[in-house]
């Protein structure tokens, strides 16, 4: 099998681990001295309407990773860049938002895959995009 497939096959699987519906936790406010925590999809606009835009932003960039290895695979900086880009804002989120969830930790260790394949299969003469 060559990377394109492997890594298509890849984020596929990390876009299915973010349409679970415990992906993303959101915590509101005390209720009799407790915090409420309500846990969301990637795909909700739940989290976006709180200020996390951080996995909307994940779903979109692997939308354009995927889009990009249908149509142009050569294009690894660019795929580097959005998975990079992915994986440092789910990372905010969980700093940021206390929003881990192993859900969450899937989806970034999926894509670290992906970005794995990526680095280690380089062309030698590289491209730019």
């Amino acid at each position: 099998m060559n990377k394109r497939r492997i890594s298509i096959f890849f984020t596929i699987l990390s876009m299915a681990a973010m349409a679970l519906p415990n992906g993303v936790a959101m915590d509101f406010g005390a209720v009799a001295g407790k915090i409420l925590t309500k846990e969301y999809s990637y795909f909700s606009m739940i989290p976006l309407g709180y200020g996390n835009c951080f996995p909307w932003l994940s779903v979109i960039l692997s939308v354009v990773v995927l889009m990009i290895l249908f149509i142009k695979p050569d294009w690894t900086r660019l795929i580097d860049g959005c998975l990079f880009v992915s994986v440092l804002g789910q990372v905010l989120s969980w700093i940021l938002f206390s929003s881990f969830r192993l859900t969450a930790l899937l989806v970034v260790l999926l894509q670290l895959l992906v970005l794995w394949i990526q680095w280690r299969n380089k062309p030698p003469n590289g491209s730019f995009l």
